[in-house]
């Protein structure tokens, strides 16, 4: 008998291990998905260096930037930081056609972004578990993200130091699962 109730009690752990992912979206409105993140972040820095239709960059992903099907992107870390591409600091595109539903973490994703105050509304942060400095000195920033669901956001620090021009109502955010968000501003 207690083989049997041993088999019951590990049975779920067995099946959760068997699970698969959905297969990834290789093609978008005829145009490749991102499989990766160092795929996506030289694809941004190849369009930060030339935004025009006819680049090799927007043949392949689409045009412009806010059409790219990143919908296979768990980590967005960094993308438009300053630190890791100065060109970012003149970015400022509306990016609502982004499916970020595969996003776990957006870590100053617009850190010293200076320009940028593009339209992330729409972006789908429920499984975002890490947005420490998102935007960080992005001084221009002043969008909504009321509606963003960050329940499972752990560390929120700095999300929005020195993004000055930031006057936007977070009261709604559910913060509860928060481990890190000593300063938010």
């Amino acid at each position: 008998m207690k083989s049997s109730l041993a088999v019951v009690l590990f049975a779920p752990a067995v099946l959760a291990q068997t699970e698969t992912a959905p297969p990834p979206v290789l093609t978008e409105n005829g145009f490749d998905c991102f499989l990766s993140t160092p795929e996506l972040r030289d694809a941004v820095d190849a369009y930060l260096d030339d935004p025009s239709q006819g680049t090799a960059t927007v043949q392949k992903y689409g045009w412009p930037i806010g059409n790219w099907c990143v919908r296979n992107i768990a980590d967005f870390s960094y993308l438009f930081d300053v630190n890791r591409n100065p060109k970012a600091a003149t970015f400022n595109e509306d990016l609502t056609g982004w499916v970020t539903t595969s996003a776990r973490d957006m870590s100053f994703m617009f850190a010293g972004a200076a320009s940028f105050n593009g339209d992330v509304s729409k972006f789908q942060t429920g499984r975002v578990l890490k947005m420490p400095g998102m935007f960080e000195d992005a001084i221009s920033f002043n969008r909504d993200v009321s509606q963003w669901d960050v329940f499972n956001v752990r560390d929120f620090e700095r999300i929005f130091r020195e993004a000055i021009a930031f006057t936007g109502d977070i009261s709604s955010w559910d913060m509860r699962c928060v481990e890190t968000n000593s300063t938010l501003f």
